[in-house]
């Protein structure tokens, strides 16, 4: 009768641990779950900010060819024959 007592008492003791690690574990997932959303948030930041200097540099871009579209370059001269007939 002993021996049921203590078989009684570990199975209990180790549903009380198997809850208590299943907490742990729920716990451990919103953590997870809360790092996973920091990581989309930060790259979604960094994608941003990416894509706003890549906007910066076309624009830049595009004034510069505008600023030399304005700029008329001279016609090549025909060049003249160093030989005389």
């Amino acid at each position: 009768m002993k021996n049921v007592f203590v078989v009684v008492a570990v199975l209990v003791s180790a549903g009380v641990v198997k809850a208590e690690v299943s907490g742990l574990r729920t716990r451990a997932q919103d953590i997870k779950s809360e790092r996973v959303e920091m990581e989309k948030r930060t790259e979604m930041k960094i994608l941003e900010k990416l894509e706003e200097s890549r906007m910066r540099d076309e624009q830049n871009r595009m004034r510069i060819i505008e600023s030399t579209s304005a700029v008329t370059v001279p016609a090549a001269q025909p060049s003249q024959s160093v030989y005389s007939n």
